[in-house]
Formats: structure tokens, C-alpha cells, sequence
């Protein structure tokens, strides 16, 4: 900030300085004079940093036209946005009154007094939201009152860089003074963004305050206020204040539920209530003299109620207690066995008599999802059921567009309906975010103009990164909506090509018949494509012909090149590897891919399964390989999705074979393209295959390895540990949020350590590494113990450091794929120095063992185990859970294959055997096999699932794997 424009009368343009009146973390403002207009306003300067940034620039001026434009007279008025010296600067309304803040300073309001502000602020909010516009930092230090009326002031300016920055900080401030973070959304502290019910939260926030005299939520440092706001339950208004008034503790109350979705909605309703209170409170009804009729009347009335109710009240005092008994470890049961949908069904039903439990914090981030559906045309039935339910019955969820329904946290078979409409059917786990709403296209008529047998994909218009193995270095492309066909194409499909001359006319076969010695004519190339008597067909044919029976199996036994004729013949295409993928969704490997037929004798009739796909469509996973598009180098075509006779991780991986090839279990679907424009970039010439094949490479030397092991050694430093905060609330363990010098640039590490409650010290403890969602969170509040809470249970101590570039540390890297940069280099150094840096930390400790430390690491944490726990001699044993070798290559001196021989620790693999991220037979294996503990001394246990491990699997051996090497835990 320029020093002369703090002084009284410099000049700002048109403006003449008069003072500073507020300053806070998002700039300083001051009073000035307008000299050509002889109006006071308010000037307030932006940081720097937000002057710098060209979307934060975008974002304020777009914000701020929003605002001036919406004309109400409880919004604040914006004259102009202006610059001086490269610093942003607002020109805004100056009122002379009072903030809000400052009323509140000397204590709560009377009910009338916070009923008329409530009004008038949630009008002025109301008149807002309806122009669209979100406030994002709504408190009392941002409302004036200016004669007894409202003004909102900073809008959308405070928090315009969005709730991220916010979040930075706030959370970086730890031990801080407390400002904004008094009003966050809950929802904002896991990186949501603000829309209007976060407004409607901190309208809450300020509404409670306004009755009792209190903030809700408030902690003595900024981490234990956010951790209030997260996870403390709510103190009803009337509890804190008796004399509260119950119409107006209700409105406090329903605005500070921690789900969006249960939330009170919108403004409009709020000053619904509020005007209802206040015309109640001018008008009351007039009193009676005597007892009338109707009062005798009422009084009988009232004592039946009375009698009724007091049979209610004993009746669901049974039913909270049958729920807190039976209900929660039933639903912690079935969450155990992967049995989602009938959790959250039991949950529904337990929450009625239980809403307030605690355990819901847990449990409903496990239990639920919030999902947003719209459809073209609006009007469906939209309805979900389990994945797999066959005629299984379907829940309805409501009309499109839906908004922020809750649904179970489980893959489901989803499904829109419109009269004259064909149903959209699908099969998806939806996004996690707030913001994320998927489409339906229902535009397709019931009497079938789409193509015969194909179905309708809807691309989300948004880039579609191809998620194969090997294939991640390939950009992200925008894709256009196509048609796909539901089964693989039949015996009888393929037949109509032949017997209609399909194998000797030319104009089928548009693709050069290229060898390694030179092209074919058609006719020679045709000529190879024959039955096992010898004429044209498919190989697994005789005679021309498809056996007996089979005319609803997938033909089998062609080239792609057959395939491709078929495809032309037919007025399609064969699907490029995008398009392919898209359908497949090859990630949800956990849920088809055991319903699919693989290991089986044979192919099965196209559909049997049940092994539903995305869009509607079936067995993109086993039965037979599906050709595609897509050449891998100059002499083949990539084949997807896997065989009956193959291992399952097949689907997950790529394939590709000579276009001539035709073995048994070769066959294919089609699509057909309702844009080409972007075919040209999708059936590139070459599609290179870049995925690691470790059987061919061989690990560093003793002498290579020393160098890099060089690179992760540091200077001893002293640790200044502190603990910041202790959290007792949990009944089977203490939680200490601490923090101690980084190993680099002057850093601190965060972490938080669990000290369990059931044993004596010292405790044997476990150094855990989180899975890469770590990587996209921006608050450590949203840790859920329940990763480990049965070590905890177990009688060991657990520490789950804030790792860098994680929650609170974030920075640039935001995915754990590993990289030829030096930027992942020097990560994986900072992310392993964190590791050392804490067991220094726990050898601080008299009450923890540094001799029985153990490491565990899900999924990023287990696949850059081997190179954290070969470089830290400390650790006794090793876990690593849904882990394996990336296929992604990195610099040598952080490449996991050197580090795996290094690991002679007791080491424990639990993996899923449909791993999408880590398959079984390329990443699983020749990690394990490389692990250099003695071969009695290592398990790898698998599963059938995909990128997760059943719960009771994983305590048993887990549990087991420490007691066994660390020793039993004494109780």
C-alpha cells in the first residue's frame, strides 16, 4: 500500500483523502471526497496480489457490476473500480452509522430489535441472491445501520478471490485473532464453494448472535474455531438464551445445519418467518374475558393431546434408543461389507429419531452424497436403485432438475423417465461437489429413431482425460455426444454382412491392408479372412455359419479389419479409445467387473451379466476383446476390455494386436458419431503405448543407490515442537494437534497425533500417509480417523503429519503422478523429510516407543512407501494398502523401483485384484516381488475388490501384522 495515500488530503484520482476508518485482511479503507461530485465515499485499496491476478481482477469487476446493478436499498452502492499506481482500488457509499459489530460489542439485541435487522438484512440478501449474486464474507462488520435500516457493505468484494483463499488464510494463522473464520460455512472448510447457502450460514451465525449475544462456534486460536464450526455440535439459541423467543430461535437454528442441504434454502423464506413473528408481535390475538365454549372445547382437546402425546413421547424414547443400540451397528455393519445403499437406507430411518447424534459427523460422509440432475427436456422421474439390482426396485429421487439430492455413496444404476421419452438408463458413482449436476439427453422419442440397438452417451462437454494405464500422457480432448451400441454385435448382427456380400465388396474395407512386407490387394487380404472350411466368415465359424443356439452371442474370431467392414456396412464406426473408455468407465472396476464374465468356459449371450456399463450399456468388461479404432504403432490396433479366459485386470489394461489377428475371443461394438470434427484428432495415426514394464528393468546398484539416497539426508535442526490444541471429545482417543520444524526452508509441519485411551504409555505408534485426495483438500479438518481408528482401538498411537502440498500446506502439486520434473524431484525429497522429521519428532516424545514405530501408507502413501521407508532406518514393519508400482516414470534418484529392494523391513501388501490404479499384474506384483524383506517376512493378501480393501479384512491383518512385529499391546 502507497504510504502518501494513508495521509490526510492526498489525491486519488477525483478522490481527496480524509482518513482511514477499517482495515482488515483483505485491505484498508478510508474516507474521501468526491471533488467533482461534493459526496463522501468510502475508498478501499485491494492487496496487491489480488491487483496482480488477471481472474481475481475479472472476478471483482464482474462482481461488483453485479452489485451496483442490483438496486435495493439495504445493498450498498458501487461507484467505480479504478487503479492508481497498479493498485485496485473500489469507490463505494459512504454511510455514517454504525456497523452491526460495533452494536454487538456491547451486547445481544432484543428480540424486536433482531427481528427487524434480521428482516431488513435478509430482504436486502433476498434482493441479491435473486440478481444472482453470492456475498461470501456476510458478518457484522459488514452491516451498517444507517437510521434504523440495513446497509450491506463489501459485497463480493471481501471474498472474491473465493473460499479458497479464505481458507488460506485463516488456517495458515494458527493461533491467530479470529475474524472471518466466525462465519464460514462448514462446507467451505472441505473446499465447496460459497453459494447461497453459505450465505445463509453466516446469516445464521450473525441472526444467533444477535439473540444471545454469541457466536455459535468459537474457539481460543483460528484451527480450534474451524474445528468448531466442522465438527462441534450446535447449542440451540433457547439453550444458550432462554429468553429467546422460539419463532426466532428456530430461524437462528435452521440456518446453522451443518448439510447445505438441511439447511433453510433461500432469503425469501427467512423473511417469510421473520414478517410472520414481527405481524404476529403488532397484531396479537385479543384476549378472552371468560371461558367460552369453544376454550371448554379446546381444553378437552388439549388433554386427549396431552394423553396422545405422552404415548408418543414413550414410544419414540423406544425408538432412539432401538436406533442408538441396533440401528448404528447394523449401518457400521453393512458399511463394513460394502453394502452402501442398505446403510443409507437404515441411516434415513435412524436419523428420524436420532437426528443430533454425533456419530453422523462420521458416519454421513460415508453414508451419502450430495447429487445435483437436470435433464433435456426438464420434467423426468429421475430414480436410482443398487448397481446390480436386475428387477430389483428403483427409488425415485424426484422431478428434474433436481437439486442436491442425497443418495447413497455407492455406484447405482440410475434412471430418467418422460412420457414419449426413451428412458435414459445409466450406471455411475457421481462427483463429490456441490457444484457438479449431470445431464440427461431425453431427447431421443420412444418409437425408436435412434439407430437400432444403441444407445445415447452424454459427454459432459467438459476435457476427458483418457484414464488407461500407459496412456495418462495423452491430453485431455473435448468429445461430442455419440451413440454406442448396448451389446456387443452377434453371430446374428455379423451374419446379415455376410450373407449380403459383405467379404467381396470393396467399398466395406476403406483401410489399406498394410504387413511389414508391403500392402495387400484386397482380394489377397480378404482371402485370409475365412471359416474353418475355408469361406468367408468370422474363424470361429463353419460352413459360413454360426454353431446352433448362439445367435445372441457376440461373434468372435474376426480381424479388426472385419470388424472395421462390419462397422461401414452397418453406417457406423468402431469407437475410438476415448469413446471407448468413456462407455467402459474402466475406474469402476470394483463394482462390474465381478458380475462380468471372466474365467468362464466360453462367451455368454450378449446381456446376461448384468454387468451394466455406463449409459445403458453391457459387457464392455470380459466376454470377448472389443477392437478399436485407435493404431498403438505401425502394425497394430488396440483391442479393450478383456476375455472371458483372461485375468480380470484386463480390463483396466490396454492391448494391442496385429489388425489380421482373429483369435477366439477377438470381437467388437460400434458406434456411430453424431459430430466428426474432432474424429481427425482422435484416430491420430499413432497412439503411443508409454506404460512401464518392469519386468524389464533392473534396479539400481548398491553404489547408484547411495548417491540418491544421498539427496534425502538433512542437517539436524532443533524441533521447537509445540502442541497447539487438544481435542478429548472422542471416547476411545485423545487427539493432539502439534507441530514441529520441516527438515527445509524454514517450514513447519502440522500433524495431528492420536494417543489411544484404553492403554498406558508408552505407546507403540504408526506414521501414516494419506491417499492423493490429500493432494485436492484444503483443510485437515475433513481427516476422518476412521482410515485407522482400529489401531487407535488397538492401543497404539497413530500420527498423520500435514504432508506438504496436502490441506493446509497445498501448493501446486495437486495429483500424485509422478513426473520427469524437478519440481516431483524435489517433492518426494520434502515428502519423505516429513516422514523422518516426524519419527524425530515421536523419539521427542517420552510417551511414545521409538523402538515399535511402524508405517502405513493407502494408496499414494503405499505406492511412495518403499522410498519413505527405505531411507528411515527407524521404522520396524511396513503396511502398504491398495498399492503397487506407478506406471508413470519419474527422475531415478525418487523412482520407487530402486528404493523396493531397499525396504528389508517386515513388509505387509493388502491389495484389490480389479485395481484400476494399480493393476494387478504390471504395478501389484513386481512391487511386492521386489520388496527386500525376506520372503517370510512379507504377505501380500488380495482381494476381490477394486481400489479398496473391505474393512474387516484390513483391522484382522492389519492388527494382526503389528501385533506379530511390533509386539501385543498390553491392556
Amino acid at each position: 500500500m502507497r504510504e502518501d495515500i494513508r495521509r490526510a488530503d492526498s489525491v486519488v484520482g477525483r478522490y481527496r483523502v480524509i482518513r482511514e476508518i477499517g482495515r482488515g485482511a483483505m485491505g484498508i479503507v478510508y474516507l474521501a471526497e468526491d471533488t467533482e461530485l461534493g459526496r463522501k465515499v468510502a475508498l478501499k485499496f485491494l492487496p496487491p496480489s489480488f491487483t496482480t491476478d488477471p481472474s481475481a481482477n475479472s472476478r471483482l469487476r464482474r462482481e461488483a457490476q453485479a452489485a451496483s446493478a442490483c438496486d435495493h436499498p439495504g445493498l450498498a452502492t458501487i461507484y467505480e473500480i479504478g487503479h492508481v499506481d497498479d493498485q485496485l482500488f473500489i469507490a463505494m457509499a459512504y454511510y455514517d452509522g454504525e456497523t452491526l459489530r460495533a452494536r454487538l460489542d456491547r451486547g445481544a439485541l432484543s428480540a424486536e430489535d433482531a427481528a427487524r435487522i434480521g428482516l431488513s438484512l435478509a430482504e436486502a440478501l433476498a434482493a441479491a441472491h435473486r440478481a444472482g449474486i453470492v456475498h461470501r464474507d456476510l458478518k457484522p462488520g459488514n452491516v451498517m445501520l444507517v437510521d434504523g435500516r440495513v446497509k450491506v457493505v463489501d459485497f463480493g468484494i471481501a471474498t472474491s478471490a473465493s473460499s479458497d483463499a479464505i481458507m488460506t488464510r485463516t488456517a495458515t494463522a494458527m493461533g491467530g485473532a479470529i475474524g472471518t473464520p466466525l462465519y464460514l460455512a462448514p462446507e467451505l472448510l472441505g473446499g465447496a464453494s460459497a453459494d447461497q447457502r453459505s450465505d445463509i450460514w453466516a446469516f445464521g451465525v450473525t441472526f444467533y448472535e444477535m439473540l444471545t449475544g454469541t457466536v455459535p462456534f468459537r474457539g481460543d486460536t483460528v484451527t480450534a474455531t474451524l474445528l468448531a464450526i466442522a465438527h462441534d455440535p450446535l447449542v440451540p439459541a433457547r439453550t444458550r438464551q432462554p429468553s429467546v423467543p422460539a419463532g426466532l430461535a428456530t430461524i437462528a437454528d435452521r440456518a446453522l445445519t451443518k448439510l447445505p442441504e438441511d439447511r433453510l434454502q433461500s432469503f425469501d423464506d427467512i423473511v417469510t418467518m421473520l414478517s410472520q413473528w414481527v405481524n404476529q408481535q403488532r397484531n396479537p390475538l385479543p384476549p378472552r374475558s371468560r371461558w367460552s365454549r369453544s376454550v371448554l372445547a379446546a381444553t378437552v382437546m388439549a388433554a386427549v393431546i396431552v394423553s396422545v402425546a405422552s404415548g408418543w413421547v414413550w414410544w419414540t424414547s423406544r425408538e432412539r434408543d432401538r436406533a442408538r443400540t441396533e440401528s448404528l451397528p447394523e449401518i457400521q455393519r453393512l458399511l463394513d461389507a460394502g453394502q452402501a445403499v442398505a446403510a443409507f437406507e437404515l441411516a434415513r430411518d435412524a436419523k428420524r429419531y436420532i437426528p443430533a447424534d454425533l456419530i453422523w459427523q462420521e458416519l454421513d460422509p460415508l453414508l451419502s452424497r450430495d447429487v445435483s440432475i437436470d435433464t433435456d427436456p426438464a420434467g423426468a422421474r429421475v430414480s436410482y436403485r443398487p448397481y446390480g439390482g436386475g428387477d430389483g426396485e428403483w427409488t425415485e429421487i424426484g422431478v428434474s432438475p433436481v437439486a442436491h439430492a442425497a443418495v447413497p455413496n455407492s455406484y447405482l444404476e440410475w434412471k430418467a423417465e418422460l412420457p414419449g421419452r426413451r428412458p435414459a438408463i445409466d450406471a455411475m458413482a457421481f462427483p463429490g461437489s456441490p457444484d457438479s449436476t449431470v445431464h440427461f439427453d431425453m431427447r431421443v422419442p420412444e418409437d425408436g429413431e435412434g439407430p437400432e440397438g444403441m444407445v445415447y452417451a452424454t459427454t459432459s462437454r467438459e476435457p476427458y482425460l483418457l484414464l488407461i494405464p500407459g496412456l495418462e500422457h495423452l491430453p485431455p480432448v473435448t468429445l461430442q455426444d455419440f451413440w454406442i451400441d448396448r451389446f456387443e454385435v452377434t453371430n446374428r448382427q455379423f451374419k446379415r454382412f455376410v450373407d449380403a456380400g459383405g467379404y467381396a465388396d470393396q467399398k466395406y474395407w476403406r483401410e489399406p491392408f498394410v504387413t511389414g512386407s508391403g500392402t495387400l490387394a484386397f482380394a489377397d487380404a480378404v482371402r485370409q479372412f475365412t471359416d474353418t472350411t475355408g469361406r468367408p466368415g468370422p474363424a470361429s465359424w463353419e460352413f459360413g455359419a454360426y454353431p446352433d443356439g448362439e445367435d445372441d452371442y457376440p461373434v468372435r474370431g474376426v480381424s479388426w479389419f472385419e470388424a472395421a467392414a462390419y462397422a461401414a456396412f452397418a453406417g457406423r464406426d468402431l469407437p475410438t479409445l476415448y469413446h471407448w473408455t468413456l462407455a467402459a468407465a474402466t475406474w469402476s472396476s470394483t463394482y462390474v467387473v465381478p458380475k462380468s464374465n471372466f474365467a468362464g468356459r466360453g462367451p455368454v449371450t450378449v446381456g446376461a451379466t448384468g454387468a451394466m456399463h455406463r449409459f445403458g450399456t453391457f459387457d464392455l468388461a470380459g466376454n470377448v476383446k472389443e477392437w478399436c479404432r485407435n493404431r498403438a504403432d505401425g502394425a497394430r490396433r488396440y483391442i479393450l476390455g478383456g476375455a472371458w479366459d483372461e485375468p480380470v485386470y484386463m480390463f483396466n489394461d490396454a492391448d494391442a494386436r496385429s489388425p489380421f489377428e482373429r483369435r477366439d475371443n477377438f470381437g467388437f461394438r460400434t458406434v456411430k458419431y453424431t459430430s466428426r470434427e474432432a474424429l481427425a484428432t482422435l484416430d491420430r495415426e499413432v497412439i503411443a503405448f508409454e506404460a512401464r514394464d518392469y519386468k524389464t528393468e533392473t534396479p539400481a546398484s548398491d553404489s547408484v543407490f547411495t548417491a540418491y539416497r544421498g539427496a534425502y539426508t538433512y542437517d539436524p535442526s532443533p524441533l521447537n515442537a509445540r502442541v497447539d490444541k487438544t481435542d478429548g471429545s472422542s471416547p476411545d482417543w485423545v487427539v493432539e494437534h502439534v507441530s514441529y520444524g520441516a527438515a527445509y526452508g524454514g517450514e513447519r509441519v502440522p500433524a495431528l497425533l492420536f494417543l489411544p485411551r484404553r492403554t498406558e504409555p508408552p505407546f507403540q505408534a504408526v506414521v501414516y500417509f494419506p491417499g492423493s485426495s490429500a493432494l485436492q483438500s484444503r483443510s485437515s479438518l475433513l481427516i476422518n480417523p476412521r482410515s485407522f481408528d482400529w489401531i487407535l482401538k488397538s492401543g497404539r498411537a497413530v500420527i498423520h503429519p500435514i504432508y506438504k502440498s496436502t490441506f493446509e500446506r497445498w501448493d501446486e502439486v495437486t495429483t500424485d503422478y509422478p513426473s520427469r520434473s524437478a519440481a516431483f524431484r524435489d517433492h518426494v525429497l520434502m515428502w519423505s523429510k516429513d516422514v523422518s522429521r516426524t519419527v524425530d519428532y515421536l523419539e521427542s516424545r517420552t510417551d511414545i516407543r521409538s523402538d515399535a514405530l511402524a508405517y502405513m501408507g493407502l494408496s499414494w502413501g503405499g505406492a511412495m512407501g518403499p522410498v519413505f521407508v527405505a531411507v528411515e532406518p527407524r521404522f520396524k514393519t511396513a503396511i502398504f494398502v491398495a498399492a503397487g508400482f506407478y506406471q508413470q516414470r519419474s527422475l531415478p534418484e525418487v523412482d520407487a523401483l530402486h528404493f523396493a529392494p531397499r525396504v528389508r523391513v517386515p513388509s505387509l501388501m493388502l491389495d484389490g485384484k480389479y485395481d484400476f490404479f494399480y493393476p494387478t499384474a504390471t504395478a501389484q506384483e513386481p512391487m511386492f516381488q521386489l520388496l527386500g524383506a525376506p520372503s517370510r517376512d512379507k504377505r501380500r493378501q488380495v482381494y476381490d475388490t477394486g481400489h479398496n480393501i473391505p474393512r474387516p479384512a484390513m483391522i484382522k491383518e492389519t492388527a494382526d501384522w503389528l501385533d506379530r512385529y511390533l509386539g501385543p499391546v498390553a491392556r
